[in-house]
């Protein structure tokens, strides 16, 4: 099956959590998923890509995704 590609939408804390995910399981071993349904109809995490996001805080525009989900004000207390 092909990938499915998405879109995010504000790279927010929500948005982070959503990459961190498909970066964990997306790697993982079959043994040490904790998934309930690790393949659904037919595609498993690792079939998902992020092919663009999007937001209007300055920190994060023109950043890299991966640089994006780290800066402020995500996490911040």
């Amino acid at each position: 099956m092909s990938a499915i590609n998405m879109g995010i939408i504000g790279v927010g804390n929500c948005g982070s959590s959503l990459v961190q995910g498909l970066v964990y399981y997306g790697d993982a071993n079959d043994k040490l998923i904790r998934l309930t349904n690790p393949i659904c109809t037919g595609y498993a995490v690792s079939d998902m890509k992020i092919t663009s996001a999007f937001d209007v805080n300055e920190t994060k525009i023109g950043n890299d995704l991966s640089r994006a989900i780290w800066s402020a004000p995500n996490y911040d207390s």
